[in-house]
C-alpha cells in the first residue's frame, strides 16, 4: 500500500513538474508571477503536496525563486551579465573535466557521444517548449557525459547546479535553435579530438564551442564585444 501510494505520488509530482515547467518555459506564466500553491493545486486537480514538491524541483532549474514570507515566484530570465557568468562557469567545469578525465575515455563513451550527436542532428526544432525539448535534452546529455569523464562527484554536482540548459532555453524562447547545424559540427570536432587522444585539441575544441555558443546566444541580446575567455 505504501509503495503504491509512493509511486502514485511520484507520478503526480512528475506530471505537476512537467506541467509547470512547460507553462513557465512558454511564458504562459509570466516572469515575476507569484505562484500560489493552493490555486495551482486546484487548477491541476490534486492536493498541494505534489505542487510543493514540483516547485522544489523547479528551484533547481532556477525557473522559480523562493523567499520566506513571500513564497514562490517565477524567476526572471537571466541577464546578459548572468549569462556571461554562466558560460564562464561552464568553461571552467567542462574544460577541467576534460583535463582530468580524457584518460578515462573509452570507445564506448565516444560511440555514445556520436550517437547522441547524430540524434541531435536529426531533431526537428521549433520555437516553443515542445518543439525544443528533444534537442535540449540531447544537448544536455552530451555535455553531461563530458563532465562525467572527470569521475569527480563535486564537479558533476556543480555542473548540475548551474542549470545551464534550463537557463539558456529561456533566452532561446521564440527563436528556436538557429545555430543547430553549427552546434552539431562543433560537437563532432570535440569527439574527433577526444578520439585522437589529444586533450589539448579536445580542450581547444570545447572552448571554441562554448565561446561560440555564448556569442551566438547573446548577439540578439546586446551589442558590443565580449571576451568570455579573458583570464581563463
Amino acid at each position: 500500500m505504501r509503495t503504491s501510494t509512493a509511486k502514485k505520488s511520484m507520478s503526480l509530482v512528475d506530471l505537476a513538474y512537467q506541467h509547470l515547467y512547460r507553462q513557465i518555459a512558454d511564458h504562459k506564466i509570466k516572469p515575476g508571477s507569484k505562484l500560489i500553491i493552493s490555486r495551482l493545486a486546484a487548477d491541476f486537480g490534486t492536493s498541494t503536496i505534489p505542487i510543493r514538491e514540483a516547485l522544489s524541483r523547479l528551484l533547481l532549474t532556477r525557473f522559480v525563486t523562493f523567499e520566506p514570507n513571500r513564497g514562490y515566484h517565477v524567476a526572471q530570465p537571466p541577464t546578459l551579465e548572468q549569462i556571461e557568468q554562466l558560460f564562464q562557469a561552464r568553461l571552467v567545469l567542462e574544460s577541467g573535466a576534460i583535463d582530468i578525465g580524457h584518460k578515462f575515455l573509452t570507445n564506448e563513451t565516444s560511440d555514445k557521444l556520436e550517437k547522441i550527436n547524430f540524434n541531435l542532428s536529426a531533431t526537428n526544432v521549433g520555437t516553443n517548449f515542445e518543439e525544443m525539448k528533444d534537442f535540449t535534452t540531447l544537448d544536455q546529455e552530451f555535455h553531461t557525459i563530458l563532465i562525467e569523464l572527470s569521475n569527480n562527484a563535486y564537479i558533476c554536482d556543480s555542473y548540475t547546479r548551474l542549470a545551464y540548459h534550463h537557463q539558456t532555453y529561456r533566452n532561446n524562447f521564440g527563436r528556436g535553435i538557429p545555430d543547430k547545424a553549427q552546434i552539431v559540427r562543433e560537437h563532432n570536432q570535440i569527439i574527433s579530438a577526444l578520439r585522437s587522444g589529444s586533450p589539448t585539441e579536445a580542450r581547444a575544441a570545447l572552448v571554441a564551442h562554448i565561446t561560440g555558443g555564448f556569442d551566438r546566444l547573446t548577439r540578439p541580446l546586446a551589442s558590443g564585444q565580449h571576451d568570455l575567455v579573458k583570464g581563463l
